[in-house]
């Protein structure tokens, strides 16, 4: 059993890749979203097309703009109820 261990883990170490490529990445510089590469959704969805009211699967909340904030290099996403 224990060949076995050290034979998978010798095989899983091969299948790791030699290096990791960035793919893309947001530092959230500033006070606000970068709208170039951000879209805010907001409302209920119905306004999106047919069949999307509650986002397409009976969603009971409303997104609006004022729940996130860009702050210190990070991105806030906070809830509320009403």
């Amino acid at each position: 059993m224990r060949w076995l261990s050290v034979f998978l883990h010798v095989v899983g170490i091969g299948m790791i890749p030699a290096e990791r490529v960035l793919v893309w990445e947001d530092n959230f510089d500033g006070n606000s979203l970068d709208e170039a590469v951000w879209a805010l959704n907001t409302g209920n969805g119905c306004d999106q097309g047919d069949g999307l009211c509650g986002w397409g699967n009976n969603e009971q909340q409303t997104y609006t703009e004022d729940n996130h904030q860009v702050q210190d290099g990070l991105l806030w996403i906070t809830r509320s109820l009403h």
